[in-house]
């Protein structure tokens, strides 16, 4: 994203988002490239220094998953709501995870990709 400064442009993905203007600062987190070591995200500082990206946003959103109230469901109740998708639902589904860079190696990420062989399938 190209603006002129971070907070137009964590104003801008909490829109594209829809990610209320009052929220903004709560559901966008912010890495400043100044700063040498990310404790948000592994190795940040590296990967941004490689792209030449002098500050990373990203949402911050709180989980909305059912039948888990505010918390973060376990990686076998994402699996187990993902393989009971079909049609359109499990295309987006899919897609987003496919679509999520690499370096975002999480618990979730090879739960879903081990028990629902996206990756194999690509």
């Amino acid at each position: 994203m190209t603006v002129h400064d971070v907070w137009n442009a964590r104003k801008r993905l909490a829109k594209r988002e829809g990610i209320s203007a009052r929220n903004v600062d709560k559901d966008t987190g912010h890495w400043p490239g100044s700063d040498p070591n990310p404790t948000c995200i592994s190795s940040l500082d590296t990967w941004a220094g490689c792209k030449g990206i002098t500050d990373v946003i990203w949402t911050a959103l709180p989980p909305k998953f059912p039948g888990v109230g505010h918390g973060y469901p376990s990686s076998f109740q994402v699996v187990k709501y993902l393989s009971g998708l079909h049609g359109p639902g499990r295309d987006a589904a899919e897609e987003y995870v496919r679509n999520a860079p690499a370096q975002i190696d999480t618990e979730y990420r090879r739960r879903i990709e081990a028990d629902l062989e996206w990756r194999r399938r690509a």
